[in-house]
């Protein structure tokens, strides 16, 4: 997916160099989408296209209500090249693009000593347990829909602009991975805890696929040269 939009941005590259005063605009926002920045190309009197590049890291240790010691770590990340379309002379426009979704989840764990544990259902202790690490990753294309406001090429200088849609993701890759405590290290118990693990990865999975959609809610200010 990645060489596919950047062979969709290097098509882009011989019509900017044609660009004239107030075609061309940069960026940057916040939203739901984390940090945002943009780069808006004048392709037709009620067309712009767009290149966008979101994302936001967010790391936190916490129990999250176990008695589990996680360390999580959230990586949103979004590159999209979209198209507005204007229907009328005003600013309202309606978009649709491909996003390529680089979002992670991730958190590793270590139980704390003296706790119990249900994984598969069947009961483990903290000594059998050595560490459990979770993750969902997309890495995968997308497909943008949605509405908003604002023509940043419009006229040279200071704009803002909005969005408010939807990006499909399609669900994730997850896994779910435990090791093993010293305690149970090749016994027949570490066997049967990578078999209830693998219950749990399953159970993951089921839930992890209801994931399909992002929303995207931002705010934008854009300057035209």
């Amino acid at each position: 997916m990645k060489p596919i939009l950047l062979a969709a941005c290097l098509a882009l590259l011989p019509t900017l160099g044609h660009a004239e005063v107030g075609d061309l605009a940069v960026g940057a926002g916040v939203g739901t989408t984390g940090v945002d920045l943009a780069l808006t190309y004048k392709a037709t009197d009620n067309v712009n296209v767009r290149g966008v590049l979101s994302g936001v890291d967010y790391d936190r240790d916490d129990r999250y209500g176990t008695d589990v010691d996680f360390s999580g770590t959230f990586e949103l990340f979004h590159a999209g090249v979209l198209a507005d379309l204007y229907p009328s002379s005003g600013s309202f426009r309606v978009t649709g693009g491909i996003v390529y979704n680089g979002t992670k989840l991730a958190l590793d764990g270590k139980p704390r000593s003296g706790g119990s544990y249900s994984i598969g259902g069947q009961t483990y202790t903290a000594d059998q347990i050595g560490s459990l690490n979770a993750e969902a990753k997309w890495d995968k294309p997308g497909l943008y829909l949605g509405i908003g406001f604002g023509d940043p090429v419009r006229s040279k200088g200071l704009s803002f602009s909005g969005d408010l849609g939807v990006i499909y993701t399609g669900s994730p890759d997850t896994h779910l991975r435990v090791r093993c405590g010293t305690a149970i290290v090749g016994t027949p118990q570490c066997t049967q805890l990578q078999q209830d693990a693998a219950v749990e990865e399953r159970k993951l999975r089921d839930d992890a696929d209801k994931i399909k959609y992002w929303p995207v809610a931002r705010i934008m200010a854009n300057y035209a040269f």
